[in-house]
């Protein structure tokens, strides 16, 4: 191919030659034509084409014109346009039924969705004489799967704006699966008419806004005149709001989250019909009327009213609060469903003072709860006031972690240094004579030199037999001293005072000890606590051993895979021993929690009591001789055979919630009680009654009431309201009692 350099002039370009003559060269020029430009390729860089008549392709071939780089083609008229004077005619001469076609084709390689295949822009300069694209006609692909491809063509034009935006969209993959005409600005329609070929017109909710022009819109099926909707505009606003609103010849149907709204502030708004269905389906149809004393519905049958009727269930609760009448003779129907919980925990007693440390309750039917402030308060099992003794610990913490019952006495343990203000000192266990009432302080004390007790806290209890007690804690010394690691016999614990003896029991631990359980059946004693060690140093038992106490031998638990604190040690009824505390799951099972072979302490298996918070705290399990309760953060749970737990809720989300850190769990009274760290009162979990009391203003004979009853569950009760709206009067003989 030939390059033309400077302004080349040719008259006609009308054979095939090779080239076109003329000098070649780099530097680009125009190439002047007066004439006609006929079978002949010429690549065009600056190829400006001037006065040519036609370019006629050579016979069989395209006319290709390859605009390659950055370039574009311009076709500029200097002549007065318009339709007179088109700048571009594309004419066809074929006899046929073909016409003429103008081809856009993306040839892309790597086609997408949202691709645009062409568009045609309209631009003019506005009043600042710059450049603006007024309108835009665009064609996209919006599905190119083989076979299911679906495309779109937009009409954009400038709306308050020099940036053209979509006005309307033939959509091939539109919001109806099948196609739609999507119109993105308000659709006013300058004949006021819409006509459906056949059928019914659906208006769907969007950007759709009627018109009213005229004083009456009707709606009309053309087939028929008599088949129609007219909504007057006099003096009335409709609102038909909704999707897929459809107007039938004797309905308005609307569909969607959106209201039907008929308004008249002023007037009444009469509807004539041989009959009139309201049908709102699963929703209410709520009729609203300010004045009080009147009826909401009235007919115009002699003596007919209609009066609200007003249904009040107790959601699963045993206390509603039922209002007063609304109007004159309205209707209350009381409905006792039973409770949904049953289970609840509610406070037990009178306050204990402060958070509750640890509950006990003796052989004598009196209750020992000792709180945070050092004081043990004595009272009956009901835990109500006065209390029938108190004993109150000081020095060291004053804090009392223990309390155990063995032959006549009764032992506490924690932190102090004298009980009551005697004379006695008495480090951190000490003990109380039960066998008669008022309780008399019994000290331990005894040996040379004289030992008191332990340097340290007490948290553990057990009584091995031949009134002999063992203590265990976090200590290290004894009162005078002497080494003692974490775990201490005191030999004749049920003799007469001054005649104990203290020693470190069986080697000591190596850390501090949490729970000690007797088991008698089988000779072990549990020790569980934070240590890894024991009998100094000499085996290895990580957080829980069976001490064998006729053996004399310190036997593994669960063969030594416990790897963090055991905090709670209880038996079961079903040959288990109940392991609780911060250690995550053996090698299988459940975290913080095992059973323990009573006849194998090497032996563990899954207690199943999934999904339960860590047992960080002491005395968190407990066993009545038949079923065992622990007590987490999460809750209570009780346990009557080996895998099967039911849980009975939280104190701390009750209906008058506890507050702080679950210390303890104990059972009297056939009820489960808890004592928490904030908490100044005992609770006690309470089976509830179906019963359910409504509590309001209610008239009965002569008497005035502010509760009304239901005993039984699934039972109702109506009542009508007085001429005052004051009270509610039972309908015929009730079946609730009053209060």
């Amino acid at each position: 191919m030939d390059y033309f350099a400077g302004n080349v002039f040719y008259p006609n370009i009308t054979s095939s030659p090779a080239s076109l003559p003329g000098p070649t060269t780099d530097t680009w020029g125009n190439v002047l034509i007066n004439g006609n430009i006929a079978s002949k390729d010429i690549d065009m860089n600056n190829f400006n084409i001037i006065n040519a008549n036609t370019i006629t392709p050579i016979a069989g071939n395209d006319l290709n014109i390859v605009v390659s780089g950055n370039g574009s083609t311009h076709i500029t008229q200097s002549s007065t346009g318009g339709a007179s004077q088109p700048i571009l005619e594309i004419e066809n001469t074929n006899a046929g039924a073909n016409g003429s076609q103008m081809d856009f084709y993306k040839n892309s390689s790597s086609p997408a969705i949202d691709d645009t295949i062409g568009a045609i822009s309209l631009y003019a300069n506005n009043a600042s004489a710059t450049k603006v694209e007024y309108a835009r006609i665009s064609g996209t692909q919006r599905q190119i799967t083989a076979g299911s491809e679906n495309g779109s063509i937009s009409v954009f034009c400038c709306s308050n704006s020099p940036t053209p935006t979509e006005m309307i969209r033939f959509n091939g993959d539109g919001q109806t699966g099948t196609g739609s005409i999507d119109t993105y600005k308000p659709f006013n329609i300058s004949t006021n008419t819409i006509i459906g070929s056949s059928g019914s017109i659906n208006l769907v909710s969007g950007l759709f806004t009627s018109i009213l022009n005229a004083t009456n819109l009707r709606i009309q099926d053309t087939t028929t005149t008599t088949t129609q909707t007219q909504i007057s505009k006099t003096a009335l606003t409709v609102a038909i709001l909704g999707i897929n609103t459809v107007y039938g010849s004797t309905s308005i149907i609307t569909t969607g989250s959106t209201n039907l709204a008929i308004t008249n502030t002023s007037f009444a708004i009469n509807l004539t019909s041989n009959g009139i269905n309201l049908n709102a389906g699963a929703s209410p149809i709520s009729i609203t009327q300010t004045v009080a004393t009147a009826t909401q519905l009235t007919t115009n049958q002699s003596g007919h009213k209609f009066y609200p009727d007003y249904v009040l269930d107790n959601q699963g609760l045993n206390t509603v609060v039922a209002p007063n009448p609304s109007i004159i003779n309205e209707r209350l129907t009381i409905i006792n469903y039973g409770l949904t919980q049953n289970n609840v925990w509610a406070p037990y007693g009178d306050s204990q003072g402060n958070g509750v440390n640890f509950i006990f309750r003796d052989s004598q039917a009196r209750v020992w709860v000792a709180n945070d402030t050092g004081n043990i308060n004595i009272r009956d099992d009901t835990l109500n006031s006065p209390d029938l003794q108190t004993i109150q610990v000081g020095g060291g913490n004053s804090q009392v972690y223990v309390i155990y019952e063995a032959s006549n006495y009764v032992y506490i343990g924690g932190n102090f240094s004298n009980v009551s203000g005697n004379a006695q000192l008495q480090y951190s266990i000490s003990r109380f004579d039960i066998s008669s009432f008022p309780y008399s302080f019994s000290p331990l004390y005894g040996g040379s030199p004289l030992r008191e007790g332990v340097q340290g806290d007490v948290y553990a209890i057990a009584d091995i037999g031949s009134g002999n007690l063992i203590i265990g804690g976090n200590f290290t010394l004894l009162s005078d001293s002497t080494a003692c690691n974490y775990i201490c016999i005191i030999t004749g614990a049920q003799s007469s005072p001054s005649s104990q003896t203290f020693a470190e029991y069986a080697g000591g631990t190596n850390g501090s000890i949490n729970a000690l359980l007797l088991d008698v059946s089988y000779n072990y004693l549990w020790v569980g606590g934070a240590f890894t060690s024991v009998q100094g140093g000499a085996f290895t038992r990580n957080y829980c051993s069976a001490y064998h106490v006729i053996n004399n031998t310190w036997d593994e638990v669960a063969t030594n895979l416990l790897n963090n604190f055991v905090n709670c040690i209880t038996l079961t009824n079903f040959g288990q021993i109940f392991l609780a505390g911060d250690f995550p799951a053996l090698t299988s099972g459940q975290n913080y929690n095992t059973y323990i072979d009573r006849t194998n302490p090497a032996v563990w298996n899954d207690t199943n009591l999934g999904g339960v918070p860590q047992f960080s705290q002491r005395n968190l399990a407990t066993y009545d001789g038949s079923n065992m309760a622990v007590f987490n953060s999460g809750g209570v749970w009780v346990n009557t055979s080996q895998l099967v737990w039911v849980f009975i809720e939280n104190p701390t989300t009750a209906v008058v919630p506890a507050t702080g850190t679950p210390l303890c769990i104990t059972i009297w009274s056939g009820l489960w009680k808890v004592g928490l760290s904030t908490t100044a009162k005992v609770y006690s979990h309470i089976i509830l009654p179906d019963s359910c009391n409504f509590t309001g203003n209610f008239k009965y004979g002569v008497g005035v009431h502010t509760t009304a009853t239901l005993t039984n569950e699934n039972t109702s009760q109506q009542f009508i309201g007085d001429p005052t709206c004051a009270f509610w009067i039972p309908i015929g003989t009730p079946i609730c009692s009053f209060s």
